[in-house]
């Protein structure tokens, strides 16, 4: 299944590729393997063999079989050095919920292509958010909201994902003072986690700035 997901995720970024990021795609061969009982644990491993093989996002995972059932637990590590500003998207994370299928994907191979196609669009999904804080970090703010849009209409639906993308797409639109906008795609993050204190000062920044905005305006007419 690896060499299959590996497969998939390189057909998957081929649109992402531009002159500005040369992504490259590993597979299993190229990397160590993660493994370890612990969330904790899975991440030292998962951090160690990204710094080894300086590689700024690791696809990992745990399968489990049991009653004919597969069901994967898809796990995702991207290095924070490499994304300044990123803070809350870096590190260890589930890419998703954990993903059944109702056979032994051992021995049904349509069972594995589907297990794969549902890890495959969650993984580019965090490529996508990934890409998009890299051009974020190069003041190209219109790459960057692109990048990071598709990453929130793609993929499997994930609300820690999407309350970051929400956070970091309200980030783009301060930088490019589009106030009312920003304050919108806080709330958004909001709405998804009503006690993330980042969408929450991001909200009355924005607001406080379009004020101070606003004000300006008045007094220059």
């Amino acid at each position: 299944m690896a060499t299959n997901l590996y497969s998939q995720i390189e057909q998957s970024i081929e649109p992402l590729r531009s002159p500005s990021f040369d992504i490259q795609v590993r597979g299993p061969d190229k990397l160590s393997e993660i493994d370890g009982e612990s969330a904790n644990e899975r991440m030292r491993n998962a951090a160690a063999a990204a710094d080894a093989a300086n590689a700024d996002v690791l696809l990992f995972g745990r399968l489990n079989y049991a009653s004919g059932v597969t069901t994967m637990l898809p796990e995702i590590y991207i290095r924070p050095q490499r994304f300044p500003g990123g803070d809350e998207a870096t590190g260890y994370e589930l890419l998703g919920d954990p993903i059944p299928v109702s056979d032994d994907i051992r021995n049904n191979t349509a069972a594995a292509a589907l297990l794969t196609e549902d890890v495959a669009k969650q993984a580019t999904s965090w490529v996508q958010l990934a890409v998009g804080l890299g051009y974020f970090r190069l003041g190209r703010y219109t790459d960057a909201a692109s990048h990071l849009s598709q990453a929130l209409n793609g993929g499997v639906p994930n609300s820690q994902r999407n309350k970051l993308l929400n956070l970091y797409l309200a980030n783009v639109a301060n930088e490019q003072h589009a106030l009312p906008e920003a304050a919108a795609l806080a709330d958004q993050a909001l709405a998804l986690d009503p006690t993330y204190a980042r969408a929450a000062l991001g909200k009355a920044q924005s607001w406080l700035r379009l004020i101070a905005r606003q004000r300006l305006q008045r007094r220059n007419h």
